[in-house]
């Protein structure tokens, strides 16, 4: 009896305790306008915030740098708004072409941009996307101004959510639908939430010290999945596809097929030019030799770009000359392809300023992800030697 009694103190304390926390920060209104949004859930699985400039480190040289994601969402470079923008020959596709590891002068994307003046091209990449949601985003950027959309398909790109159903051969198709139940918007109004929500990200900023796009704890998956990601169904396990069945693995070719067709007549019939650029894995390669892909524009990547000379040491994503490489790999596709002519004279400034900065760190050395001076390098590696 005096256990119950004990229990329902408590909890009685702890109710009082939160609505006295929920009124306090109602008359503050610090997320006042939070508490107010109505929540939607997006069809995407991640998204960048619209009108902020975000921070990253370089993997291997661990400076900072800045990327401005406009109005739109959309990585931008310059001050008009992507849906402002006229020809626009677009990237869609993950974090290989989102490329948020390097500066921007040396983002691939930008480089284009730089090298043509006829085309705005844009950088509609996001990472973490597989091929369905590179198809949604064109699908919800659709009514900009593109002329082209080029697809980069990197290594083992299947459709990972269950969101686009019922694809016919007529070129209709689904998109699955989903609505928060009661307690959702119920915790969705609640001052509490940011509160909580608030704190944890900036305890984990101070703890660990790292970018919100690297290194996601398990709580922060949770904590997304259950705002944004409760439309979407992961048919991949933590693996990743090489591990699973071979039924799963043909399934899920047999998705991508369906999906890449779908977004390659989605565009076309808009009138546009759909290209798709295939990072050269033997997987990758062998995905699109189907013969059900044989009437589409697939491009591949000379192999030359595996080296692991255009990746970063601590990154698997391309370098500053990795981007360089596959910008003038795409140039010269684009101009067989009789859409743009360029000169290589941006290029080749773009390459002088890359050798800057790693001539400026020679006497650095980056190993194991530890950035150590020539000098303490050399001095740690007497004392290994002893």
């Amino acid at each position: 009896m005096k256990r119950s009694k004990n229990l329902l103190l408590f909890l009685s304390t702890t109710i009082f305790i939160l609505i006295l926390l929920e009124l306090t920060l109602i008359i503050i209104g610090n997320y006042s306008k939070l508490t107010k949004t109505n929540l939607k859930p997006a069809i995407s699985v991640f998204e960048r915030p619209q009108d902020e400039i975000l921070e990253f480190k370089h993997p291997d040289l661990n400076t900072k740098h800045y990327f401005y994601y406009d109005q739109n969402g959309v990585k931008n470079t310059n001050k008009v708004t992507t849906s402002n923008k006229k020809n626009i020959i677009g990237f869609f596709g993950d974090s290989f072409t989102e490329n948020v590891g390097v500066q921007e002068k040396f983002d691939l994307v930008n480089i284009l941009d730089k090298s043509v003046k006829k085309y705005n091209f844009v950088n509609y990449g996001i990472e973490g996307f597989s091929l369905d949601q590179a198809f949604l985003r064109y699908y919800k950027y659709k009514n900009h101004n593109i002329d082209t959309v080029i697809y980069i398909c990197h290594t083992d790109d299947y459709p990972r959510y269950n969101i686009i159903q019922n694809i016919k051969k007529d070129g209709t198709f689904e998109i699955k639908e989903y609505n928060h139940s009661v307690i959702k918007k119920i915790i969705g109004k609640l001052n509490l939430t940011y509160l909580i929500l608030d704190v944890y990200y900036r305890l984990k900023f101070i703890l660990k010290n790292k970018e919100f796009y690297k290194n996601k704890s398990y709580l922060e998956f949770k904590i997304n999945r259950f705002f944004s990601y409760s439309i979407v169904t992961d048919v991949l396990d933590s693996n990743g596809p090489n591990k699973i069945s071979r039924n799963k693995k043909n399934e899920l070719e047999k998705n991508f097929i369906k999906i890449i067709k779908l977004f390659n007549n989605e565009v076309v019939k808009s009138g546009r030019d759909f290209y798709i650029i295939v990072y050269p894995s033997e997987g990758n390669i062998n995905l699109f030799k189907n013969k059900k892909l044989k009437n589409l524009n697939i491009f591949y990547l000379k192999k030359n770009i595996l080296d692991k000379k255009y990746r970063f040491t601590n990154d698997p994503h391309w370098n500053e000359y990795g981007n360089l490489e596959v910008s003038n790999q795409l140039l010269k596709i684009l101009k067989k392809e009789k859409k743009i002519s360029f000169k290589n004279n941006y290029l080749n400034k773009i390459k002088n300023d890359i050798d800057k900065i790693y001539n400026a760190n020679k006497n650095n050395h980056w190993i194991m992800g530890l950035h150590f001076t020539k000098e303490e390098f050399s001095n740690r590696k007497s004392k290994i030697i002893r």
